[in-house]
């Protein structure tokens, strides 16, 4: 893994891109950030159960349906742990959010 990251590394330098910091997904599961924002979002009233699944309540918020954040067979989809990112994002100070898949610029 660390062989990997130092060419990604590499490769970023070329084109000139330079991140003060940067996180590896896994690190917000096994630092309790997916289970914290998943906790914080049931005891806000935020979600709903159904067919074994837990549902985030989006349509309040404008969007065309509600979204599902864990499986029914307990795992994230891919969008979860996202939320969990932004919300350190949001923690650190920074005060826009940008996710794409292009190259971005974050408010801080």
């Amino acid at each position: 893994m660390a062989e990997l990251r130092r060419e990604q590394d590499l490769d970023l330098q070329a084109f000139g891109v330079r991140f003060d910091s940067y996180y590896l997904e896994s690190s917000l599961h096994s630092d309790g950030r997916v289970d914290k924002t998943v906790r914080a979002l049931i005891d806000s009233g935020m979600t709903f159960e159904q067919d074994g699944a837990l549902w985030l309540k989006t349509t309040g918020y404008g969007d065309d349906k509600d979204r599902w954040m864990r499986k029914s067979d307990g795992g994230y989809t891919y969008f979860f742990p996202t939320s969990a990112y932004h919300l350190t994002k949001w923690e650190r100070g920074f005060t826009a959010r940008s996710t794409s898949r292009e190259p971005t610029t974050t408010a801080r």
